[in-house]
């Protein structure tokens, strides 16, 4: 069973998606593995009187992909404010993301020796990073990978805040809201149903493109505010 840990009182008590799970004899991947509420994870193992007795526990990326660059790091709270899409300075217009590094998160160089990297004496200001993260109950941003990785396209995947707005009917001009970051849409923008399909009427897309639904954005790697691809999402 995949999914966010809820109910956690102790690694032998916690469910997930309403299925009661035991952990307490699991093996954890990665070994820094700590099980929390909103830690997603995979459990598997057999059932007994109702309870899953894990005996695998493996940590699964969340919904949230962020993939741009690093703008501050405070390794004492373990937060990474992440600028979207250019940096500031540059001419485009940005917004930015914290995420929130725990002793969960696989963070991962494979240009570093041991493949991996810390935020006190590797992660610095402009460094281009592929986050997976999911929200925690107190609406924090939790990553559970990131990647220190050259730079490319710029990837805004999230649940939208509100419905996506479309300025005219029948036209592509318009604007998608995730993680309070806004996106704008033009005649040069891709649409993309779930299947990745093509759209071939921008209205489709708006209409489905509602409060809550998981949609993925990318901008080249110039980074200019305007989505050159965005794509529905289960």
């Amino acid at each position: 069973i995949e999914g966010l840990i809820t109910d956690f009182v102790s690694n032998a008590s916690f469910k997930i998606q309403g299925q009661a799970v035991d952990a307490s004899n699991a093996t954890l991947t990665p070994l820094s593995l700590v099980l929390a509420d909103g830690v997603k994870v995979e459990a598997e193992g057999p059932i007994e009187n109702g309870i899953l007795k894990a005996i695998t526990v493996e940590q699964r990326g969340g919904d949230l992909k962020l993939e741009t660059k690093v703008l501050l790091v405070d390794p004492a709270t373990g937060k990474v404010t992440l600028v979207y899409p250019d940096a500031p300075g540059t001419g485009g217009a940005s917004s930015t993301v914290d995420v929130f590094v725990t002793s969960s998160t696989l963070l991962k160089d494979q240009n570093l020796p041991g493949g991996t990297f810390s935020l006190g004496d590797d992660l610095n200001s402009g460094d281009f990073v592929e986050v997976r993260a999911q929200t925690d109950g107190s609406g924090n941003h939790i990553a559970s990978e990131m990647e220190r990785d050259a730079e490319d396209d710029r990837i805004l995947q999230g649940p939208l805040d509100e419905d996506a707005s479309q300025t005219t009917l029948g036209q592509p001009e318009g604007s998608v809201k995730i993680l309070g970051v806004i996106v704008n849409t033009d005649a040069s923008t891709q649409f993309r149903d779930v299947d990745d399909s093509l759209f071939t009427n921008p209205d489709d897309f708006f209409s489905a493109a509602t409060a809550g639904q998981l949609v993925k954005v990318k901008d080249d790697q110039s980074g200019d505010g305007v989505a050159d691809e965005i794509e529905l999402e289960n």
